[in-house]
């Protein structure tokens, strides 16, 4: 299994002092393999940076190379006009827990077009940053929910809003569930009033798909990673439908694979936070990915629990054989249960899977609210832009 990768985690905590921070954790899988030591013994982890919500309004944070990129929130109490200003840091190579200000990040000239509420940020395969709120404002059309922030130029360019006036009256925001690619440049996006597709290339607004969500259940603000555009990686499990029968009848999925050995929470905490992200993809071969699973605590009763846990999953899927047995459970299943009206939901096991390879850390911080805000593999590509910081 490929696990040279480097991945951020970005958590939300709140310690003794009831403030409210963002937590960057950085860790190289590589340096991790074949470690000496019981791995059962959570590693001690530091964040590498950390920012506080007042400073930086709640803000939406990605990287890119080596650069850190922030994108300032919106909260319910902040002006309408306010806190569209996008600020970098280059990232040091080791954890240093510093606390970021404004005076030790880089002010970009050119901000964001319009403020997002409780933003999210994701790198895309061309290097570009697809900044978007969670928390969608339909109540005007001069507010652009989504935007497409270039690094090399430092331009934010303006991106269609969601045709909601078909779809719902009188609603005044629209709460995101979960999104990925299923292609390059085609945008999946499932809200709780209904699913779109944007090609970022080619098609000039949001395309309402009339498909089922055949990505299944999802709680708010979740990444999904999809391989060849027919089958979908949730942290709990794996669907799969042809691309060809997306759009009909049967695009409901009944089928969920789950990955071998994995918990579905910690049993040490009280609550679990989880996340998937790819890390190795080879076209027709195979692919391998990640889950995290975040263990928080309700912090009552027993101190020693104020500690949140992190746990990696690394997994190596072989493609062919994998989508080979898909397929033929799909059709069985189709044939054993004509209808999709009747047809029971199955859980079997994610085929031609490996166990996983896990990494266990604990967060040596107490805090008093712990929770995941997003996870993913840092880019390899540095695409710096055109006037850096003196």
């Amino acid at each position: 299994m490929d696990i040279d990768s480097k991945l951020y985690i970005v958590c939300a905590g709140e310690t003794v002092l009831y403030r409210p921070e963002t937590f960057l954790y950085l860790i190289d899988l590589k340096s991790l393999t074949g470690r000496d030591g019981d791995e059962s013994v959570p590693l001690p982890i530091v964040p590498t940076v950390r920012l506080y919500w007042e400073t930086f309004n709640q803000p939406a944070v990605c990287i890119l190379g080596s650069k850190l990129y922030i994108f300032q929130g919106q909260m319910n109490k902040e002006p309408y006009l306010d806190c569209k200003e996008v600020y970098t840091y280059e990232l040091p190579e080791g954890a240093s827990d510093l606390t970021l200000e404004k005076a030790d990040v880089h002010k970009e000239d050119v901000g964001m077009n319009h403020p997002k509420k409780w933003p999210i940020a994701i790198v895309t395969e061309d290097g570009k940053i697809l900044v978007f709120s969670s928390s969608l404002d339909v109540c005007t059309s001069q507010r652009h929910n989504f935007e497409l922030y270039d690094p090399k130029t430092q331009i934010c360019h303006n991106l269609p809003n969601l045709p909601v006036q078909q779809i719902r009256q009188n609603c005044s925001s629209i709460d995101v569930l979960s999104y990925t690619f299923l292609k390059k440049n085609v945008f999946y996006l499932c809200t709780d009033v209904g699913v779109f597709t944007l090609d970022l290339k080619r098609r000039p607004e949001f395309f309402f798909w009339t498909g089922d969500r055949f990505y299944g259940p999802a709680p708010r603000y979740r990444s999904l990673v999809v391989i060849d555009s027919d089958i979908c990686l949730s942290p709990d499990c794996a669907v799969y439908i042809p691309p060809d029968e997306m759009d009909g009848q049967d695009a409901f999925a009944s089928l969920y694979y789950l990955f071998p050995s994995l918990p579905s929470c910690i049993p040490t905490h009280d609550f679990t936070y989880s996340a998937i992200t790819l890390l190795n993809y080879k076209q027709r071969k195979d692919f391998s990915v990640c889950i995290l699973q975040v263990g928080a605590s309700n912090f009552v009763t027993d101190p020693e629990r104020k500690y949140p846990e992190l746990i990696i999953h690394a997994y190596h899927t072989q493609l062919p054989k994998c989508k080979k047995k898909l397929s033929e459970n799909r059709k069985k299943k189709m044939e054993e249960e004509p209808s999709p009206l009747t047809r029971k939901i199955e859980n079997l096991e994610l085929p031609n899977t490996s166990n996983p390879i896990s990494f266990k850390f604990r967060v040596t911080k107490q805090f008093k609210m712990f929770t995941l805000l997003s996870f993913g593999k840092v880019c390899n590509c540095n695409r710096r832009s055109k006037r850096s910081r003196a």
